[in-house]
């Protein structure tokens, strides 16, 4: 029986995943809508508006269906297209942002964010602030607070130094208490 016939929008990943796989345009777009939110949400730590976000929301949920065959099933599938998503935004910022090559970042100190004043702002909030940072600075902030990178980790990936990332971590971590207290005066 064609996968087209078996699934529905409340069918189990495996099933949905098996019409992916068959590249069965009714499961790929069950799968979107079950996941289309939370995807939406890894998106909009790295773009700098709603609409960035859905672009990149499309174009990862794209590489995912090209893809899917990748998937080997330890995991859930979520997961691995949280990941994949994730990626496509990484490529998508590296491609429109520049990095600094070099900086000392012995000149520059981590700059520590007052939890007390973050804790009277709204998510949405902070959310916009963070989107509101340059692209560079907004992918390092997101990969590194949001996602648990290290800064190696994160060089690695952008391909920038350990310090660079350093450097645009304290430069967003900077630019967000800035917007905190301007928020709260």
């Amino acid at each position: 029986m064609p996968a087209a016939q078996t699934c529905r929008p409340d069918s189990p990943d495996e099933v949905l995943l098996q019409g992916c796989l068959q590249e069965d345009r009714l499961a790929q777009r069950y799968l979107y809508d079950r996941y289309a939110g939370y995807m939406m949400g890894v998106c909009m730590r790295y773009a700098s508006c709603r609409d960035e976000a859905m672009e990149m929301l499309n174009a990862g949920f794209y590489k995912a269906f090209q893809n899917i065959s990748q998937y080997e099933g330890r995991g859930a599938l979520k997961g691995w297209i949280a990941k994949v998503i994730m990626y496509t935004c990484i490529d998508w910022v590296r491609s429109q942002a520049t990095y600094r090559k070099r900086i000392d970042y012995e000149v520059e100190r981590d700059v520590p964010i007052d939890n007390l004043a973050l804790q009277h702002l709204a998510v949405e909030d902070l959310l916009e602030n963070v989107q509101a940072l340059p692209p560079a600075s907004r992918m390092v902030f997101s990969l590194y607070v949001l996602e648990g990178y290290t800064h190696k980790e994160i060089a690695a990936e952008l391909g920038i130094s350990d310090g660079t990332s350093k450097w645009h971590l304290s430069e967003a971590k900077k630019r967000l208490q800035k917007m905190i207290k301007k928020e709260q005066s």
